[in-house]
């Protein structure tokens, strides 16, 4: 008899294994409840006891001191609020006066700024057509800069003198295959003194190029301030 009662055969295992996982998971389930419940209160507490503090913060601080401000007697002012910033006061840029002269092949851009007529955007052309050059031989140059106009010429050419010449590059030490690139020399040009330099090796006077088609008398002028035998 006692063995029958005891003794259970496979669905009536799994019968009872259900029911005991059903039990544990019940609860389980009441316990993480009473917790979670918990929590919630406690955090419920905090916030309420935060903002009793704050509120009792505000009403304990003192009201802000105010005072008439020293520039501008309508303008009130405290430690939070200390008006609006200083405005920005217009320096007039310096100017190089009427009288002083400088030198046309070492002045630098930001100088050249400063006199009158004279740009950002001039003052770096002048530069750059000065170096494509190698150096400006007389203030008259100054016309073959780029964009520059007789009205802004007459305004700046008093300003100018030329106190160190350019330096001349010697015939005899130009290759053939070197030419050098001078805004003086086109292209037929440089073409035709590679002629000569490959055919006699080098270019002896004036007088040689003149027999060329491709230069001129003022052609043999003003490269005669860049070039030399």
């Amino acid at each position: 008899m006692s063995y029958n009662f005891f003794h259970f055969n496979r669905g009536d295992r799994m019968v009872l294994l259900l029911l005991s996982l059903l039990f544990l998971g019940g609860i389980f389930l009441f316990l993480f409840s009473s917790q979670g419940k918990a929590d919630k209160l406690s955090s419920a507490q905090s916030s309420t006891t935060r903002t009793l503090l704050t509120q009792q913060e505000c009403d304990t601080q003192p009201d802000p001191v105010i005072h008439k401000g020293t520039k501008n007697d309508t303008l009130e002012t405290n430690d939070h609020y200390v008006g609006p910033p200083e405005p920005l006061t217009y320096k007039p840029k310096k100017r190089i006066p009427k009288g002083v002269i400088l030198d046309l092949n070492t002045i630098d851009s930001t100088t050249l700024t400063q006199i009158p007529g004279i740009g950002p955007t001039f003052a770096r052309r002048i530069v750059a057509y000065r170096e494509r050059l190698g150096g400006y031989y007389t203030v008259l140059q100054l016309q073959e800069v780029y964009g520059m106009t007789q009205e802004r010429y007459d305004e700046i050419k008093p300003y100018f003198s030329i106190a160190s010449a350019p330096q001349p590059i010697l015939w005899d030490t130009i290759s053939y295959h070197a030419i050098p690139r001078h805004p003086y020399l086109n292209y037929l040009q440089r073409a035709a003194l590679e002629r000569i330099l490959y055919r006699d090796g080098s270019i002896e006077n004036w007088q040689q190029l003149k027999n060329l088609s491709e230069f001129t008398v003022e052609d043999s002028i003003r490269l005669s301030h860049y070039f030399s035998f």
